[in-house]
């Protein structure tokens, strides 16, 4: 029986294993700076909102939309 995994780590380790560098710690970066003000929770609603995001309530509705924004993001000093 197949089911359906909402978190692939292993499939971004891969990605981000086979980056380049700079791009990759970049993106960990962002990753981490935005879980931390998700943290804060007088700053995770004005976070949301810069993104256009203000409706989700839940953080991992959030970042899963963020995730797939990034997907398709073509960076020319990324290697792409």
């Amino acid at each position: 029986m197949t089911h359906a995994s909402l978190s692939n780590w292993e499939y971004y380790e891969i990605i981000r294993n086979a980056a380049d560098p700079t791009c990759s710690g970049q993106l960990q970066n962002a990753a981490r700076t935005i879980d931390a003000l998700l943290g804060v929770p007088y700053v995770k609603q004005y976070v949301k909102t810069l993104f256009g995001l203000q409706d989700l309530e839940h953080d991992d509705d959030f970042v899963s939309v963020l995730e797939v924004r990034l997907k398709p993001v073509v960076n020319p000093r990324c290697g792409r």
